[in-house]
């Protein structure tokens, strides 16, 4: 997975590990990015995925979200790219939900938490990924 894709990354890998994907975390992912002597950008081009390749790693995870008002997770996209075509094989966008005004009772029973949304993210990120 992609180094800074914050804690909604981190729970999305760990809902994806729990599927029986196998997952390099953050930390990992940033020692062999240190070692291949590669940044974030470039993990995500074509030489660097072929790099990753070449260490054994299938695809790369990338996520990235937007906070709410509230704390919790606003929206978010999710990508897997085959690290040996580069093209994506799975993808979601997600949109946390909404209902009344900001903050009353109907808006707090509609919105999900950070280990929801990454359950739904992981759920549809998996549907298009072969078995782990």
């Amino acid at each position: 997975m992609a180094p800074s894709g914050g804690l909604l990354a981190d729970a999305v890998a760990v809902e994806l590990s729990n599927q029986g994907y196998t997952v390099i975390d953050a930390a990992d992912m940033s020692q062999l990015m240190i070692r291949m002597n590669m940044n974030e950008i470039e993990i995500a081009q074509p030489q660097g995925l072929s790099r990753l390749r070449s260490q054994g790693v299938d695809a790369l995870l990338t996520v990235r979200a937007a906070g709410g008002y509230d704390g919790q997770p606003q929206s978010a996209s999710a990508r897997v790219n085959s690290t040996h075509t580069g093209r994506v094989i799975a993808g979601v966008t997600w949109q946390n939900g909404w209902g009344g005004m900001a903050g009353s009772i109907a808006d707090r029973t509609m919105r999900q938490g950070l280990s929801e949304a990454a359950r739904e993210i992981a759920g549809s990120l998996a549907r298009s990924l072969p078995q782990g």
